[in-house]
């Protein structure tokens, strides 16, 4: 059951991989890095203490649907800067 949840969001984690690779193509690394540290350093760290306090009941279940959270809140941050710095290159490249 634990590695079900762990992974349960992992096949959406090539959105973001896909995502992350593209601003790094278009010139954007601060983009790029700051995806990558979102998921990992931002989202995971806190949610793995937080999610235990919330889900008191089975708090080792708990740690282990921190990944499939801060994979579905990081794939969704990403989604929305990568349809932000998108339509910003679209423009650019319509004035030129």
């Amino acid at each position: 059951d634990a590695l079900r949840i762990y992974v349960a969001a992992l096949f959406i984690f090539g959105i973001q991989m896909a995502c992350q690779m593209t601003f790094m193509s278009i010139g954007n690394a601060k983009a790029s890095i700051i995806v990558a540290v979102m998921r990992k350093f931002i989202l995971l760290i806190p949610l793995i203490y937080v999610m235990p306090a919330i889900l008191k009941q089975n708090q080792t279940m708990a740690v282990y649907m921190a990944e499939p959270v801060a994979d579905v809140i990081a794939v969704t941050f990403t989604a929305i800067l990568f349809a932000v710095q998108f339509k910003k290159a679209m423009q650019e490249i319509s004035k030129q």
